[in-house]
């Protein structure tokens, strides 16, 4: 009998598959391995500098030029932190992804104890995580950072959305990214840090999700 979190993570793969996300990937190979979630492997420092956008050294596609103009770059996932967090390399160099707009319950880990109510809950949001990213294609995924906003937070993580397509650059639509999947299927909760594009579609998704008491609203744990 396969063990209960590969169960788990199968099933929550499949939910992921029926949402409208899923279409961009559906027939993705499966190239992770889920026990790897919470892999805090030793990597090269994190990228921590706001001066130069990791699309500066990459081809980039940009919005509109202005105030908040966005940068789409391909990445690499090499392993997930937690919920909301993971790195990927980008041309070589690793970083820390910090999802924007969305907080999901801490897990545990060298260097940190996550609140002891909701470690499960915090495994849980994890294991959606690494589902979702599952889907990429040789682990290919897109950030779309915005360097006129935030590019990192106060820890040196970078900050953005996060697709499985590439296609549409940085005008991908909000509502295909990670950040928005878990979001909608009450995995995380709205936060807002900056004023990013698209984070009144994430705090309607958040609210919903915690109408309809689905996914991790019931426990609580972001109360």
């Amino acid at each position: 009998m396969r063990p209960l979190k590969d169960r788990q993570t199968e099933k929550l793969l499949n939910a992921i598959r029926k949402r409208s996300i899923g279409r961009v990937a559906r027939n993705a190979a499966i190239a992770f391995v889920v026990t790897a979630t919470l892999a805090l492997a030793a990597c090269a420092p994190v990228i921590e500098s706001a001066s130069a956008p990791i699309g500066a050294v990459q081809a980039t596609h940009e919005t509109g030029g202005g105030q908040g103009a966005g940068i789409s770059t391909e990445a690499t996932v090499t392993s997930i932190i937690d919920g909301d967090t993971f790195h990927a390399l980008v041309n070589g160099a690793d970083v820390k992804v910090r999802l924007i707009g969305v907080n999901c319950p801490e897990v545990s880990h060298p260097g940190f104890s996550a609140p002891a109510p909701y470690e499960d809950q915090g495994q849980a949001a994890t294991a959606y995580t690494a589902a979702w990213l599952a889907q990429a294609v040789d682990k290919k995924v897109y950030l779309v950072t915005y360097p006129d906003i935030a590019y990192t937070d106060k820890y040196g993580r970078v900050l953005a959305y996060v697709y499985l397509d590439g296609s549409k650059g940085a005008d991908a639509d909000v509502s295909a990214s990670l950040s928005a999947s878990l979001a909608a299927d009450g995995y995380a909760e709205y936060m807002k840090v900056q004023d990013y594009p698209g984070l009144g579609y994430l705090k309607e998704a958040a609210d919903a999700a915690k109408a309809k008491g689905i996914g991790l609203w019931p426990s609580g744990c972001f109360d």
